[in-house]
């Protein structure tokens, strides 16, 4: 009988790419109307906000397994969007920052108000005012008088997140994952890493089908 011994290094960011999946599975499941410049509608919230938390957590792990990868030759940097920056003076990466103002805007909840009026016609927007939160990439990447990000035009009032707002940051972290991949940076497994789905989100006799990460951005 032959045995010996091996070492498994812990990397949880393909973990994430099931519960990730879910959660796009539900979020598209049907439109949902909401208030226009009000508020997007709440079960549209609660889906697509934490659909970007997860897929910006699930990046940083990827960021984690580079950092392990490069060993000495890691950048001295211990948070994954400065390790990530560091990365850029080295290679050329597509940017991320609004991916990661997007995870601080819903893991912190900033706060804003919102100005409307109504009557039994229906709602107008009057105006929002951004209360508090943020910090300095915050306010490198936004517009608060628009209340967009100024690259990627993403909704930086948590109340208005929407399935657009995810799909765009799926794509940016999409693109970086693919960047590190061409530069022999990031494990072949994590571009290949799959949520198991019933397609058009219904039970099926052929059962769940495998979405990747490229797949999850064509479902919204």
């Amino acid at each position: 009988m032959t045995t010996g011994t091996t070492e498994l290094v812990s990397i949880l960011a393909g973990n994430y790419m099931q519960p990730l999946g879910l959660l796009i599975e539900r979020l598209v499941a049907k439109q949902r109307e909401g208030l226009p410049g009000i508020k997007a509608n709440e079960h549209e919230t609660d889906w697509a906000i934490s659909s970007i938390l997860i897929a910006v957590v699930m990046f940083e792990g990827w960021l984690m397994r580079v950092r392990y990868d490069l060993g000495a030759n890691a950048p001295n940097e211990h948070q994954a969007l400065a390790f990530y920056t560091a990365l850029q003076q080295r290679y050329l990466l597509p940017d991320v920052t609004e991916a990661f103002v997007m995870r601080d805007i819903v893991a912190h909840n900033h706060l804003w108000g919102t100005t409307f009026a109504w009557n039994e016609t229906g709602h107008q927007h009057i105006g929002s005012s951004f209360k508090i939160g943020g910090d300095k990439k915050f306010r490198q990447v936004v517009d608060l008088n628009t209340g967009l990000t100024k690259d990627h035009q993403l909704h930086v009032n948590p109340k208005l997140i929407d399935r657009g707002d995810v799909k765009k940051v799926l794509k940016i972290i999409l693109a970086a994952m693919q960047a590190l991949e061409h530069h022999q940076l990031l494990m072949v497994q994590a571009l290949r890493t799959t949520a198991w789905l019933y397609p058009g989100g219904k039970v099926t006799r052929q059962g769940t089908q495998p979405y990747r990460l490229s797949d999850l951005i064509d479902l919204i």
